[in-house]
């Protein structure tokens, strides 16, 4: 038999694969990306809604925190971040970034009225300075959460009212 005359077709390629429809785990994968961006925005959206509501949580949060652990040092590197929110959410975040020591206590102290008892030109204020960066601290927690959550309490409210 003649080679040319034999009833061969061409080979066939399948089709390419679709992207679509799209397999099970790229549904569920997709799915939690948008559950998590809008948990997310959320989270964001309650942290901007109210400065003082947020900070006050954080404060109970980390005040949880040192009645298990009693910890001074971890306290006073909690509320000393908190503190750099706090003033970082009043606007004056250049002035944070730059800032250490006694300018620092004195710019906290710039928020709150000349008579407010909660300043940080006091003792427990001026631990704040070199606390955190100490290896082992013998501190007053129960003061120093007391003197931020008295802080919070003056600065926050008049700064809003402004």
């Amino acid at each position: 038999m003649d080679p040319n005359e034999l009833p061969l077709r061409d080979i066939h390629l399948p089709d390419a694969v679709s992207w679509w429809p799209l397999a099970w785990g790229w549904w569920i994968l997709l799915l939690l990306l948008l559950m998590s961006v809008l948990f997310l925005g959320w989270r964001l959206y309650k942290r901007n809604q109210d400065p003082l509501v947020y900070l006050r949580q954080e404060l109970q949060s980390v005040a949880q925190e040192f009645a298990v652990t009693e910890d001074s040092r971890e306290l006073a590197v909690s509320l000393s971040r908190m503190l750099r929110l706090a003033t970082i959410r009043l606007g004056h975040r250049p002035q944070v970034a730059a800032i250490t020591g006694n300018e620092w206590l004195r710019l906290l102290d710039s928020f709150v009225p000349d008579d407010c008892v909660y300043r940080f030109d006091s003792e427990v204020g001026r631990g704040f300075t070199d606390l955190p960066y100490k290896k082992t601290v013998d501190a007053d927690g129960n003061a120093m959460l007391e003197l931020v959550r008295g802080w919070l309490d003056s600065a926050l409210p008049a700064e809003q009212n402004r």
